[in-house]
Order: structure tokens, then C-alpha cells, then sequence
């Protein structure tokens, strides 16, 4: 029983592909883009994989990239390491413990590869980034610490800076009920400078609620999000509740808009249902009861969002994963090309985690029943 539950984000992704298989294509248009895309598939087998039949052991996986040598990169947070794949899926270095000293992390929340060969690595609780040579070796580190801000990073620019959030701007203390927070944007050298102050967005939506003495705040699961991503030197912003999204070029350019293939869904109440208990999970009893009938008697949102996450590929695509109803088995992402078309489109596993893309590959994680996680590398079949 234990393989077969191993095996469970392998099935998965095979129902995606059938159900993609079989997907219509939308002909509607809008805006700047086509919404009729080409349907997509993956291979049926991964390329290479990493944490499989019990080899080496994923735990708490946030962010991973391609290597060049055809392998990839992963951060194992639960163990404080930056883990380094050959292109057959068989670990080639670890690098980095726990710990607070020079090569080792509290939480390895973000890898990404810096332009050349090296890597690099962000410590959220140590607010603290480290350079990794070509080899997977500590190098030198800097930090991310701005007094009274709470800084993540979102992207590299092909310069090699950095495109930083500041997130958690508003007051619990101030307001009840619903709370929209907002995302400064900067972008930071890699010695910990802020270069830049970009834009002022738009953040996440927060259900905030107390007796007076004590609060609690939850982040609304079908809330309203906004999300951020790069093409290449673009900065790409849009909110989940909007079907539009705002390309911003770098210097004195025009904005442009790219129109989303997707159109307005009402929550149903199953669905609602659904996602309160998500929000009071780990409450028992009383305290249960009463957190939900206060959440109920807040003015919650009536329509789904429309999506849940950008990423920019290497080549200056843009990926949008359009959000599905709770409980889907596939989520659809939409793939737009520089000049704003919308090229394809692909159906992945709603649990699976887009960690990167590079030409036709993809780099997904995946996590069974048991939340034994798995890395792969698949490749994108493209008519």
C-alpha cells in the first residue's frame, strides 16, 4: 500500500494528461491576446525525478529551478539544503545545514540561478541570501534585512537584480472583517542595496477578527491575490478577481494589457463550505464552531478568483495558471510569447507545483496522500 500511494502523483498527472487530451479549445478573444490556444501535453514519463521509491528524501520543497547540464536544483528546507541533480535524476551535491553560519540556512525558502552558473539562495527566517558558486559551494552571503520591512524575492532580472516584495503592510489591530493588503515592489542589488522603488500594488486579502483583546487573522483561501511576475526585463502584474493583466516595460515604454481566456465564476456553496473548513483547520470543538460562524457573518466574496499564479520562463513567456473549482483533479495553465499571443495552453495536477520552466521542459512537485514529496522533470509536447 505504501508504493502504491508513492505512485498516487504519477496517476495523477496521467488523469491531467487525458483530461488535456480531450480539453475544447476556447475561441472567444479579447484585448491584446487570442484566448484560442494550442493544447499542450506532457510526456508520459518524467525525464529524470528525484525523491521516488524511497532515494533521496524531499522534505518541504518551496522552489527549484533547471540546471544547463539538463539536471536541476531544488531547496529542501526541512533539512536546510540546496540539493543538486544530474540530468538522470541522481543527487550530484548537497550543500548547507541547519544553522545561521556562513553556508547553512534556518529555511531554505527560495533558489534561483543567477545569471553564469551560480545559485542563489534566500533565508526568509534569516532574511539573509547566499551565492553559491558553479560547483554548489557557499561563496559569500548579504542581507535582505530593511528595518521595519518584511522582504521575499519574486525574480531575477537578466542583470542579475533582484525584483523584491515587501508584504504584511496593514494593522490587524485597526480593522475587522475583510483586509486587502498591499505589495511594495523594489528591486535590489545583490549586495542588499534597493536600486529601485517600483510600484506600490495590490496584495492578498486577509480575514481579521478578535474579541478586542486578541486577533486572529487568516489568509482568505478563494480571496482576492495579487500576483507578479518577469519576462525578461517586464514586469507583469495582475489581480486574481480581474481578467486583465498589466505588462510594464522597462524605461519610458506604454503599458500594455494582455486579456485572459477565462470568464467570471460564482462560488457555490459546496465549494464555499469547502474552503471555510480549509481556513479553520487544527480548530476543535467550540472554538471551531465559533470561528466559523463569525467568518460567515463576514461579507465574504461571491465570485472565484479567475487565477493563481504567473511565472516568467527564460524565453520572456509568460505561464498563467487559471484557478479551478476546489476539489479539481488539473488546474489549466495559459502560455502567452513576448509579443502578448496566447500560444498554448496545459493541464496539470491542481496539487502540483510549477517550479520552472526552460524550452520544452518543466520542472514540477509533486506530494502523495502521505505528503511524501516527489521532483520531476517532464518534457511539453507542442503541436
Amino acid at each position: 500500500m505504501k508504493l502504491l500511494r508513492r505512485l498516487q502523483p504519477a496517476a495523477l498527472l496521467l488523469a491531467a494528461l487525458a483530461a488535456t487530451a480531450c480539453e475544447p479549445r476556447n475561441s472567444a478573444r479579447g484585448g491584446a491576446a487570442a484566448a484560442d490556444t494550442a493544447a499542450w501535453t506532457l510526456s508520459a514519463e518524467p525525464v529524470a525525478q528525484a525523491g521516488e521509491m524511497g532515494r533521496t528524501a524531499l522534505y518541504r520543497v518551496y522552489s527549484g529551478y533547471l540546471a544547463p547540464d539538463g539536471g536541476f536544483v531544488v531547496g529542501n528546507s526541512g533539512t536546510g539544503q540546496v540539493l543538486f541533480f544530474a540530468a538522470d535524476g541522481r543527487l550530484a551535491r548537497a550543500t548547507g545545514r541547519r544553522g545561521a553560519g556562513p553556508g547553512e540556512f534556518q529555511s531554505v525558502s527560495w533558489v534561483h540561478r543567477l545569471p553564469g552558473d551560480s545559485t542563489l539562495v534566500f533565508d526568509m527566517r534569516g532574511s539573509r541570501f547566499s551565492v553559491l558558486d558553479g560547483a554548489g559551494r557557499y561563496a559569500r552571503s548579504f542581507s535582505a534585512r530593511i528595518p521595519g520591512r518584511s522582504l521575499r524575492p519574486l525574480a531575477v532580472y537578466p542583470d542579475g537584480t533582484l525584483l523584491m516584495a515587501e508584504e504584511g503592510r496593514f494593522d490587524p489591530r485597526r480593522a475587522a472583517g475583510l483586509l486587502r493588503d498591499s505589495m511594495a515592489l523594489f528591486r535590489m542589488d545583490r549586495q542588499g542595496g534597493i536600486v529601485d522603488t517600483l510600484a506600490t500594488l495590490p496584495g492578498s486579502e486577509w480575514v481579521n477578527y478578535g474579541d478586542g483583546s486578541s486577533y486572529r487573522t487568516t489568509q482568505l483561501t478563494f480571496g482576492r491575490t495579487g500576483h507578479v511576475a518577469l519576462t525578461g526585463d517586464r514586469l507583469v502584474y495582475g489581480s486574481s478577481e480581474a481578467p486583465e493583466l498589466t505588462v510594464r516595460p522597462p524605461g519610458a515604454a506604454p503599458e500594455t494589457r494582455l486579456r485572459l481566456p477565462v470568464a467570471p465564476r460564482r462560488l457555490e456553496s459546496a465549494e464555499l463550505d469547502a474552503h471555510l473548513d480549509e481556513m479553520v483547520q487544527g480548530l476543535r470543538g467550540a472554538q471551531r464552531d465559533a470561528t466559523l460562524r463569525t467568518l460567515r457573518e463576514i461579507r465574504l466574496p461571491t465570485d472565484a478568483p479567475l487565477f493563481t499564479e504567473l511565472r516568467g520562463d527564460r524565453a520572456q513567456h509568460l505561464w498563467v495558471q487559471l484557478a479551478a473549482p476546489h476539489g479539481a483533479r488539473s488546474a489549466r495553465w495559459v502560455v502567452f510569447a513576448p509579443d502578448g499571443r496566447a500560444a498554448g495552453s496545459v493541464l496539470l495536477p491542481a496539487g502540483a507545483r510549477l517550479l520552472d520552466v526552460e524550452g520544452d521542459r518543466v520542472l514540477l512537485k509533486l506530494a502523495d496522500a502521505d505528503d511524501e514529496e516527489t521532483v520531476a522533470i517532464y518534457r511539453v509536447n507542442k503541436p
